[in-house]
């Protein structure tokens, strides 16, 4: 018996189930976990300018030797410098 009909042959069909399951796992990748990256991005931006992260603490003066150089929003007003802790 001859068949006229046109079938999908069965490599056609697991290339395209492959193609969908990679397409579902990139959609959860970017959708979900994206977002818990780039909040850790800011977080670390946030942290970047306090002196605590750079290992110090605010103090009116301190000796040269133990100041830490820079400008941290965490050291303002009366304890104006970073110094190592």
């Amino acid at each position: 018996m001859k068949s006229k009909a046109q079938g999908l042959s069965l490599n056609t069909i697991i290339i395209a189930a492959l193609v969908l399951i990679v397409l579902v796992v990139l959609v959860i990748i970017f959708s979900g976990r994206m977002g818990r990256f780039g909040k850790t991005l800011t977080e670390a931006e946030d942290t970047e300018d306090l002196c605590i992260y750079k290992g110090g603490v605010c103090k009116e003066s301190c000796p040269a030797d133990e100041l830490i150089y820079g400008d941290f929003r965490d050291c303002t007003g009366t304890k104006d410098k970073c110094c190592k802790i």
